[in-house]
C-alpha cells in the first residue's frame, strides 16, 4: 500500500469529519491505519460527563465513526467513490473510561475485504461487518461495537437494469431505511419525523410529551428482523431495537413494525407507521 495514497486518503477523510459540527465539537482525529486496523482518538476533556468519565454518547459516536472511516478508507484506497452508511449496530459498555477515547476498528472474518470490494465492483453496493473496541485501563475492552456498514457507488448505476423503476425504488428504499434507522439509533426524533408520511404528520403529529419521553431513552442497537412486500406496493419491516432507560439504566429489547409507502410524485419512500413505540405499555 502506497504511503502517499494512505496519507492523502486519511487527510481527505479527516476533512469530511471536520465538516460535521458534532464531530468537530468532539475533536475526533484519525490516528492512523496499519495491519487492517484503523484508529481514532478524541480527548476526554471534550467528551466528559457529569461523573468525570467519557460520555456514553461520545463513546458510541467514536466507535461508530471508526467503522465508517475504516470502510470509507478501504474504498478510497481501492479507487472507489462511495457513500457509506451504518446499517445496524450493537454496542456494549463494559467499564467507565477516564482517559482519552481511542477506537480500534477492523473487519470481521478472513477475506472480508476481498469479498466486500469484489461485490462492490460488480454491483455498485456491498455490505461488511466491522468490530471496534475502546481499550480500558486494565488492558480489557471498556466498550465494544459491532455493526454492518453498507456502501453505495456515487452517481453510478447498480447494474445493467439501473433504469428500471422498480430497481430504483428498491435502492431508494434501502437508502431511506438506513438513513431513518440512523436517526433512531442516535435518538434524533426530530430528524426521524421528516421520514414520516406527510398525511400522518398532519393528522397525528408527535406531541411535546412524546418527544420528551424519547429523550429519556438511549438506543443501544437497531437490527432488521424481517421485511415483506404488501399489497399496494408497500413494504413492511420488523425491527429489533435495544433500549436503555437513562434514568434507571434498565435495558430491554422491543420489536417494532415499520410500513413504507412509495410516493410516485415525490419519488421517495415514507414511513407510515409512525415513530417506534419504545415503551410498549411499560
Amino acid at each position: 500500500m502506497a504511503v502517499d495514497a494512505l496519507t492523502s486518503s486519511l487527510a481527505a477523510l479527516q476533512d469530511v469529519l471536520d465538516c460535521m459540527p458534532a464531530v468537530r465539537a468532539m475533536q475526533i482525529r484519525l490516528d492512523g491505519y496499519a495491519d487492517g486496523v484503523l484508529r481514532i482518538t478524541a480527548p476526554l476533556v471534550a467528551n466528559v460527563n457529569d461523573k468525570g468519565n467519557a460520555f456514553g454518547g461520545s463513546l458510541a459516536s467514536v466507535l461508530t465513526l471508526s467503522g465508517w472511516a475504516l470502510v470509507s478508507l478501504r474504498l478510497r484506497l481501492a479507487g472507489h467513490d462511495a457513500e457509506v452508511y451504518v446499517a445496524d449496530s450493537n454496542l456494549r459498555y463494559l467499564a467507565p473510561v477516564y482517559e482519552d477515547l481511542h477506537a480500534h476498528a477492523e473487519a470481521t472474518g478472513s477475506g472480508a475485504w476481498d469479498t466486500f470490494l469484489a461485490t462492490f465492483r460488480q454491483r455498485g453496493k456491498a455490505r461488511i461487518s466491522i468490530v471496534a473496541t475502546q481499550p480500558g485501563a486494565d488492558g480489557k475492552a471498556a466498550a465494544e461495537f459491532s455493526g454492518r456498514f453498507v456502501a453505495f457507488a456515487k452517481g453510478a448505476a447498480a447494474g445493467a437494469a439501473a433504469d428500471d423503476l422498480s430497481r430504483k425504488q428498491r435502492k431508494l428504499l434501502e437508502e431511506t431505511q438506513i438513513a431513518y434507522g440512523a436517526t433512531i439509533r442516535w435518538g434524533s426524533m426530530d430528524d426521524a419525523i421528516a421520514y414520516l408520511d406527510p398525511q400522518l404528520r398532519k393528522s397525528k403529529p408527535p406531541t411535546e410529551f412524546e418527544l420528551n419521553r424519547y429523550a429519556q431513552l438511549r438506543v443501544s442497537s437497531y437490527r432488521e428482523r424481517s421485511s415483506a412486500s404488501l399489497e399496494g406496493g408497500q413494504v413492511e419491516r420488523r425491527v429489533e431495537i435495544g433500549v436503555i432507560n437513562q434514568n434507571t439504566q434498565a435495558e430491554r429489547t422491543v420489536v417494532v413494525t415499520e410500513r413504507w409507502r412509495w410516493d410516485p410524485e415525490a419519488k421517495r419512500w415514507w414511513q407510515s407507521a409512525g415513530l417506534p413505540d419504545l415503551w410498549q405499555g411499560q
